[in-house]
Order: structure tokens, then sequence, then C-alpha cells
């Protein structure tokens, strides 16, 4: 990549020898997720390990005659707003489409708090809500 100049200087990495069962927490940060573009080509080769207690090594997982599920999805275009009548506890729900950009925003949320607060800052949503309160009777009351 230097020579191609792409990059200024050379990275170096360390190479982490020390294979050994790992926390949640502690591989959060090496998280595996992909991203596809439409018109760029994906290739992904993955080595599937298993930790051995009893060597204390990685060693390769045997696949041969297994199925593998695979999910793969297109990021959420619709969510679907909702809001409760206290009174009479009646639930009024409304449908909101969104645009590729904010599913796409919406999809690189990590936990339901920020989808939620995403959501709820979107124009089109506080719409729905209004709509939705003016169908619960709200304020007549």
């Amino acid at each position: 990549m230097v020579s191609l100049g792409v990059l200024t200087t050379p990275r170096t990495f360390a190479y982490d020898g020390d294979i050994r069962a790992r926390s949640r927490t502690e591989c959060k940060a090496n998280r595996l997720d992909f991203e596809l573009v439409r018109g760029q080509r994906f290739r992904q080769l993955m080595r599937l390990l298993r930790f051995n207690n009893k060597t204390g090594k990685a060693e390769p997982i045997d696949l041969t005659d297994s199925k593998l599920n695979f999910r793969i999805y297109h990021p959420r275009s619709e969510v679907d707003i909702s809001l409760t009548h206290n009174a009479s506890g009646e639930e009024f729900k409304k449908t909101i489409a969104l645009t590729e950009d904010e599913s796409t925003a919406l999809s690189r949320l990590s936990t339901e708090a920020e989808r939620q607060a995403y959501v709820n800052g979107l124009s089109a949503a506080q719409t729905a809500l209004r709509q939705l309160a003016i169908e619960a009777g709200v304020g007549k009351e």
C-alpha cells in the first residue's frame, strides 16, 4: 500500500498468539458485522474455531456434512409507532416508511434505547404520534 501511494507509512500489526477463550465483553470490540454495498464485490472467508479447554488451543471445526443457516436482510424500511390511551388501555398503531438513509442509520444503532431515541426524533414519527393522539382523543377529557 505504501508503494502504491495509498498509505504514507507502513502499518504494523501485532500478532496475538494468545489464543484462548474470551468473554463476550472482551470480544465486543472485535465484533464481526458486514455491510454490503450494491455494485461492489463481496468475498468473505471465515475460519471457524472451537476452543479446546484440554489443550488450551483453538481448533478448527469440522463442518463436513453440516447444514449452515445464514440470515441476510435489508435494513428495515418501516417502523411501527404506537400510542396507548391510559384511561381505556386501548392501543393505537401507525406504520411509517423510512427513507433508505434513515433505515441505514437505524440499522447501525446497537441498543434499543438508541433506536427508540432515533425514531422519536424523526419528523414522520412525530407527525404519526400527533395523528394517533387525535385518534385516541387525547386532550378531550
